[in-house]
């Protein structure tokens, strides 16, 4: 019987490079990731509209924990500063000027007040009676800390503080994988992507019956804030028609940190986000391709990027 030729050895040792080369080329290579829920990356950042500004730890508006909640001596809701001074958290859902209306309680007399937002001061006031500070008309969307600071230092006493011109109220439910938005509100949920190359997914079911002026939007963003795609809606005549919409954002090249940004304008019912998740799906029919399409940018300005909720 005749014997098979050998092969040369170094036709045999690479034989397994040649293998994993042949895979690669078929398809091959490392596992995808599993697909990672926008929800549960995290505790989100929420911010809803409400009509006064709150007491600390609330979701709106709201004053900052070093303030002391109780009662002056004639029996009324009182907010009081430390020495120091003290900071009031402030919402910017859509870009509209606005003024923070205060009312002071009992104070000595020839005090005044400052106010300031990121060391850039806003206002220097009579601490006494009702007080308006506006605004910058150009704030990006966030919520913002503005610093009250006495002078001579002491304590502030406010009887009450708010917001004008106020919008709709805001409603924001998380549960499960699903987010919940009406009125005017705004969420935040981050997640580190392990590759690029991702695909967001899942369904956007709008309200049963919207009002006019509603708005509701989906913003992607690096982790400096550059948006990445977009998804919004609002009741047009054929987004009334077309009921729930199913949504698929290719992601391109980002990786690492990206913010989900979901936010909701106007007074009627809430819509639901359903399942929205971060996918890796090779070869994929039907997903869009092409440049990313610009999310809409607030006017120029130098003051800092938009805070979180």
């Amino acid at each position: 019987m005749r014997r098979r030729p050998r092969l040369p050895l170094r036709l045999c040792s690479c034989a397994p490079l040649a293998a994993v080369l042949l895979l690669v080329a078929c398809g091959g290579g490392p596992p995808l990731p599993a697909p990672l829920p926008v929800v549960g990356g995290g505790p989100p950042s929420l911010f809803v509209e409400s009509a006064v500004v709150g007491p600390p730890g609330a979701d709106g508006s709201r004053f900052g924990r070093e303030w002391t909640l109780g009662t002056d001596a004639r029996g009324r809701r009182l907010a009081t500063s430390p020495e120091k001074g003290g900071a009031i958290e402030v919402g910017n859902v859509d870009f509209l000027p606005r003024t923070l209306v205060l009312e002071v309680g009992d104070v000595a007399p020839e005090r005044k007040l400052h106010v300031s937002f990121d060391r850039r001061p806003l206002a220097t006031v009579p601490l006494a009676g009702r007080l308006a500070v506006p605004l910058p008309r150009d704030l990006p969307i966030g919520r913002y800390r503005l610093d009250l600071a006495s002078d001579p230092p002491a304590a502030i006493p406010l009887l009450a503080a708010h917001l004008e011109p106020s919008l709709p109220a805001g409603t924001l439910t998380v549960s499960g994988r699903d987010v919940e938005q009406s009125g005017s509100a705004l969420a935040y949920f981050d997640r580190r992507l392990p590759r690029d190359e991702a695909i967001l997914v899942g369904t956007f079911v709008p309200p049963a019956s919207p009002r006019p002026g509603q708005r509701f939007e989906l913003v992607l963003e690096r982790e400096d804030g550059t948006p990445i795609r977009r998804f919004d809606w609002s009741p047009s005549f054929w987004n009334r028609v077309r009921g729930a919409r199913d949504i698929e954002l290719p992601m391109g090249d980002a990786q690492g940190l990206v913010h989900a940004r979901l936010r909701a304008l106007g007074e009627g019912p809430p819509a639901r986000w359903h399942d929205l998740r971060y996918s890796w799906t090779a070869n994929r029919p039907g997903i869009m391709s092409g440049p990313a399409p610009a999310a809409p940018s607030p006017p120029k300005t130098n003051l800092p990027r938009g805070g979180r909720p």
